[in-house]
């Protein structure tokens, strides 16, 4: 992974970079072969919504 800083902490970013693979989850989506393509944004929709609500928990237990 390229390192990149958005004055983000590192540990966080690491934590939820291994949570959230996402080569991870591009294998879990060919394997599960969605049917059509509005299954497939759903998946999509599904990931991003629980790594903004892991992130944001992450986050606050920071503070």
């Amino acid at each position: 992974m390229e390192k990149y800083n958005f004055g983000l902490d590192e540990e966080m970013v690491k934590a939820l970079s291994e949570e959230f693979a996402p080569l991870n989850f591009v294998k879990t989506l060919k394997l599960s072969q969605p049917h059509s393509i509005e299954d497939a944004r759903a998946s999509l929709e599904e990931y991003g919504r629980e790594l903004a609500r892991r992130s944001i928990e992450k986050g606050e237990k920071k503070i």
